[in-house]
């Protein structure tokens, strides 16, 4: 949820905005040539770190990189919104700007700068559907890994050697009506890969929100 309040905080009042560049932080239905310039997954990734179930640090990571006026914007936000009710694990409050610059500057600690042929979750990894008859999860979700690495790095994408999955209890995706089922989420313990892949990596639903982001090993 923080990264979600962050975000909210920073596109307030982009929905009118002309300036192309805004879209790297909006991110919502490109047209076709903003698609060609920057592709699908070019625009802000909204992450976080946490300990014990608490969150230690907001990233925002721009694979294509910020102009001056959107660095500006982000650098203006200085608190997440309160509520009287606050949901488990958000706290709303201040924020303070630790560090601009490159990922490889700023986010090395998410492994920015490296590359790797393995990898397992940080975060987890969400699906938002359920298995047909016959299927198993570990074959659905390498095709779907080899698909999420497609869309991030086209006809060149590195293609998924083996991948070892566990469900994880602690996470859910599901619409906001609670008639339909939720759907499972899960641990990446291990992701092989035939090449080495960049990183930040996030794959998956809600991707941009910090979820399915891998650590290389």
């Amino acid at each position: 949820m923080a990264t979600d309040r962050l975000r909210k905080m920073v596109v307030n009042g982009l929905d009118v905005s002309r300036d192309p560049e805004d879209f790297l932080l909006e991110g919502h239905n490109p047209d076709a040539q903003t698609a060609a310039r920057w592709g699908l997954h070019a625009h802000a990734h909204w992450l976080w770190t946490e300990r014990e179930d608490q969150i230690l640090d907001l990233a925002l990571w721009v694979p294509a990189g910020l102009a001056a006026a959107q660095v500006r914007r982000v650098a203006a936000v200085t608190a997440l919104p309160r509520y009287e009710f606050e949901p488990p694990g958000y706290s709303g409050g201040q924020v303070h700007l630790q560090a601009l610059g490159s990922a490889m500057s700023v986010l090395a600690d998410l492994g920015a700068g490296t590359t790797s042929r393995v990898w397992s979750s940080a975060t987890p990894l969400l699906t938002t559907w359920h298995l047909k008859k016959g299927d198993a999860w570990g074959d659905v979700i390498r095709r779907f890994l080899d698909r999420e690495l497609i869309l991030r790095f086209g006809d060149e994408a590195a293609a998924v050697v083996q991948v070892e999955i566990s469900e994880t209890r602690d996470y859910r995706t599901r619409r906001w009506d609670a008639k339909f089922p939720a759907h499972p989420a899960f641990e990446v313990n291990r992701l092989v890969t035939d090449r080495p892949v960049a990183a930040p990596l996030c794959l998956g639903s809600l991707s941009h929100f910090g979820f399915g982001r891998m650590t290389p090993a």
